[in-house]
């Protein structure tokens, strides 16, 4: 009997030890729970954690009369932040999307928020940046565009449209342009899923000239939810 209570008691010990070093460090502690955005809140100021990158478009998603919040935020966490031998610093924590609703007490409420849905910059040879808006009639609009810092001039972006019906957010549209500065070489498809159509034009798009463009029937598919894939 006495050799099971030991065996019993070890495990205890541990876990009551494990409990004062967790209790006394604060730096522990802080990896058991990361700064979050907000379930919900009157201002930007009360839904964002403080010193996260934020950028914001405000409309109606939901067609209620209230007004919505979109958020892309960047956090600051430390496993993410690269210096450089001269002291510069880059952040290159994951991109987060946040959908909010507005209520008529003019409290946001969380909808839903995304993890790894918009890519973010992974290194210094690319730019990437991220641009997040909502039309008037309350699509929500993500720009991704990129350009190579070194041994090509390519340069891209692409808009993905998103609109809120059934109770959750479903690719409707989607504009893409890649070009080369060096070559003026450009091309644009823009695809309308809810039609059924695509357009794609080619040129240069910049003088306007030598323009060619051709209209494409495809397929209707069942539309993509906002998360179903990567951006």
């Amino acid at each position: 009997i006495e050799h099971t209570m030991k065996r019993k008691s070890v495990p205890l010990l541990l876990m009551m030890g494990l409990f004062f070093a967790l209790s006394s460090n604060p730096i522990a502690a802080q990896k058991q729970k990361k700064p979050q955005l907000a379930k919900e809140g009157r201002t930007i100021e009360e839904l964002v954690p403080n010193g996260w990158e934020v950028q914001f478009a405000t409309g109606d998603l939901n067609k209620d009369g209230i007004e919505d919040f979109v958020l892309l935020v960047r956090s600051n966490d430390p496993a993410y932040i690269k210096t450089r031998d001269d002291g510069f610093e880059s952040n290159f924590s994951p991109l987060s999307l946040a959908v909010y609703f507005g209520s008529p007490s003019g409290v946001y409420k969380r909808f839903k928020v995304w993890y790894d849905t918009i890519s973010g910059r992974e290194d210094e040879e690319r730019e990437r940046t991220n641009e997040v808006s909502i039309t008037p009639k309350g699509a929500i609009d993500i720009r991704v565009s990129y350009c190579s810092n070194i041994r090509t001039d390519e340069t891209g972006a692409t808009t993905y449209r998103y609109r809120f019906q059934s109770g959750d957010f479903y690719l409707i549209g989607e504009e893409s342009t890649w070009g080369n500065r060096l070559a003026a070489e450009w091309e644009r498809t823009s695809i309308n899923y809810l039609s059924g159509q695509k357009e794609v034009t080619s040129g240069d798009l910049i003088t306007r000239r030598n323009l060619k463009t051709k209209q494409v029937k495809i397929k209707k598919e069942p539309l993509r939810l906002l998360g179903s894939f990567q951006m």
